[in-house]
């Protein structure tokens, strides 16, 4: 589904990030996703309606939820906001980009969902001389990612897996749609593309995962438009945002992240970085 208006149901908006694109950052999150991964550590951003959230520790049970919550324990997750309400805000922070070389980063969900809005935000930013950047999963038309392309400064692809059974399995849609769109990027893209890839236990982190993004990458980017992977570590901060919306956490953990299950990954940092000349490192746990 595309959200074709000039207003968007944003769920977040993160000032002073410095992990998604280069300098001080402010992140616009998004309502609104086409995957369901198993262990989708923004629950509150599937759904492209506001969402409940009841927070269990500050609930007295008094059972006054429909008329007023006098603890503050029960909050609705979700504004609809307009451009102009987004630039408002975007831009109080100016003086930080322009003085780190930073901007604005649009993800989620799925900000491709809100193709429209995102198209004129874009215009707009580009306009203040502002950086911009999105993360992506590109599970979206073809004709959505090229009208965005040329408004942005990064373009952060969000892989999950590249066996197409085991991506069906595992975020409820095939990946199909989402390496042609891949090939696509790599030869139209004249920015950066970042590729960042979670890393999941017992779904996404055997070895030959890796070894098929590596070809992958060295099949379809002859122009290097890839400039590094980011392998991001699983972590279960996400969970109690499932208890919070009322919602089954799904992924069962079948590894720990000890220090061997770590040095692992740095190996496989290595197997990108050394031996086949890709730029790779651990990026923030997800």
């Amino acid at each position: 589904m595309t959200i074709t208006k000039h207003k968007a149901m944003i769920f977040d908006i993160q000032k002073f990030s410095i992990h998604d694109g280069p300098g001080i950052r402010t992140l616009l999150f998004f309502k609104g996703c086409p995957l369901r991964c198993l262990w989708c550590s923004n629950p509150e951003g599937l759904t492209s309606t506001p969402s409940f959230f009841r927070d269990q520790k500050l609930c007295i049970h008094c059972g006054q939820c429909e008329h007023h919550c006098p603890s503050g324990a029960l909050r609705v997750i979700g504004q609809e906001m307009s451009v102009s309400e987004v630039m408002k805000i975007l831009m109080s922070d100016f003086i930080f980009y322009r003085e780190s070389g930073g901007g604005i980063t649009l993800g989620g969900g799925e900000p491709t969902m809100h193709s429209e809005f995102c198209l004129e935000l874009l215009r707009q930013c580009r306009g203040q001389g502002t950086h911009t950047a999105i993360e992506s999963c590109l599970y979206a038309p073809w004709k959505t990612i090229e009208q965005l392309l040329p408004w942005l400064d990064l373009w952060m692809i969000d892989l999950k897996v590249m066996d197409d059974k085991i991506h069906q399995m595992a975020t409820g849609v095939s990946n199909t749609l989402i390496l042609e769109n891949m090939k696509k990027l790599f030869l139209a893209a004249n920015v950066p593309l970042l590729l960042r890839l979670p890393v999941i236990p017992g779904i996404n982190d055997h070895l030959e995962n890796f070894q098929q993004i590596i070809a992958f990458i060295k099949e379809h980017d002859p122009l290097g438009r890839v400039t590094a992977v980011e392998l991001l570590p699983y972590h279960r901060y996400g969970v109690r945002k499932y208890q919070g919306l009322q919602m089954e956490y799904r992924y069962s953990e079948a590894a720990t992240k000890d220090d061997q299950y770590l040095q692992y990954l740095n190996e496989i940092v290595q197997l990108f970085s050394t031996q086949h000349n890709i730029n790779c490192n651990l990026g923030e746990q997800l």
